[in-house]
């Protein structure tokens, strides 16, 4: 116990039993289990987190999203795609012009109280401004493939408080039909190895990917932003069109080769998620992708979970949620204070739950 809460050392087992019966969570034995915590006093005396620290984590994390960018294949996304949406998602919190007119967010806002509207569909009417970016102002991506896009990321920036399963599916089906999926339908028949050509399963996996691979890349973008400009410090840049020539071209990872299954499950989450027990460990598509990624990849449990059709983006989605939230162990194990070894120790869970709540109120959007 006392390796628990070294700063606590009046607290006793049944205080925090107490707290345990409350969160509702497994037994104290589990819940206190030194080889899950170990958080001596010797290791913290050790290494005792500063605000330099932290600033400094959170400077690499940009930093390594940049690597991330040039260096890491998309699923299914190509390089270009990838950097106009991280830096869409810029664009989108303070430049969009449409959805920060008045009259734009109320009728955003007000989607549930229009019969038969649509909130996709009003997203997608918005005049954005600026456009989504491209490498030079006379490249085309397409018309629907690029009102598609940024129709996913502004919502979830600027309207993220209609976004539910109606929305999900509306996208879904404006991923289909949008052109997006042409080079990843052109892969799949242009093999030569003996692979089955696309199939509508197919294609809906794929397009949930997509999905996936869109709002995980600008939700790290936007979260980087956010936490800049609320340190009142500049920004970090993106990468340039010239850095991501030598980019890697995408995996086009087929699904239904990577795993027995798709898992859906609502219990869960409304979109479909890759499950560990279902992968295919001796596939060519399981061996596309890192070993230390899969250790790392979200299953199911974590809010987060259907993120993982996004394989080496939704493990950087993670640590970012561990960087500038909370670890999975501070989630769901620590009540009081944080990880002194990783964190400011003057911040509590507290803190941390009051921003996160307030946020979430702002946004109207359940965390």
């Amino acid at each position: 116990v006392a390796s628990l809460t070294p700063d606590t050392p009046g607290r006793s087992r049944r205080d925090l039993e107490g707290s345990h019966r409350w969160i509702g969570f497994a037994p104290p034995s589990l819940v206190y289990s030194r080889a899950m915590f170990r958080i001596g006093n010797k290791k913290v005396a050790k290494k005792m987190q500063t605000v330099e620290g932290r600033l400094a984590c959170i400077r690499q994390l940009a930093a390594d999203f940049n690597t991330h960018l040039t260096t890491v294949p998309g699923s299914i996304l190509s390089p270009n795609l990838r950097l106009g949406i991280a830096l869409c998602a810029r664009d989108a919190l303070l430049k969009c012009t449409a959805c920060h007119d008045d009259v734009s967010e109320r009728r955003a806002a007000m989607t549930c109280f229009m019969p038969k509207t649509r909130h996709y569909d009003i997203v997608a009417d918005m005049k954005h401004e600026p456009r989504f970016p491209t490498p030079a102002p006379d490249d085309e991506i397409g018309k629907e493939i690029e009102t598609c896009i940024v129709t996913i990321v502004h919502a979830l920036i600027c309207h993220q408080d209609r976004i539910d399963v109606e929305f999900y599916e509306d996208a879904v089906s404006a991923i289909r039909s949008c052109g997006i999926l042409d080079a990843y339908s052109q892969a799949f028949a242009a093999d030569a190895d003996g692979h089955r050509p696309i199939e509508e399963e197919d294609a809906d996996i794929a397009a949930r990917a997509v999905y996936c691979e869109i709002i995980v890349l600008a939700a790290i973008s936007h979260g980087l932003n956010v936490a800049f400009l609320s340190l009142g410090l500049d920004v970090p840049t993106l990468p340039t069109w010239d850095d991501m020539m030598d980019a890697p071209k995408p995996s086009n990872i087929r699904y239904r080769e990577l795993a027995r299954k798709v898992t859906k499950d609502e219990a869960y989450a409304f979109a479909p998620y890759l499950s560990s027990a279902d992968l295919i460990r001796d596939s060519e598509e399981y061996a596309k992708i890192p070993p230390d990624i899969w250790s790392k990849l979200p299953f199911r449990g974590m809010p987060y979970l259907s993120t993982n059709l996004a394989v080496q983006d939704s493990v950087f989605f993670v640590r970012m949620h561990y960087t500038l939230y909370l670890s999975v162990r501070e989630m769901i194990f620590r009540w009081d204070r944080l990880d002194p070894v990783e964190r400011c120790p003057s911040v509590t869970r507290f803190d941390v739950e009051v921003v996160a709540g307030a946020t979430s109120a702002s946004h109207n959007c359940a965390y």
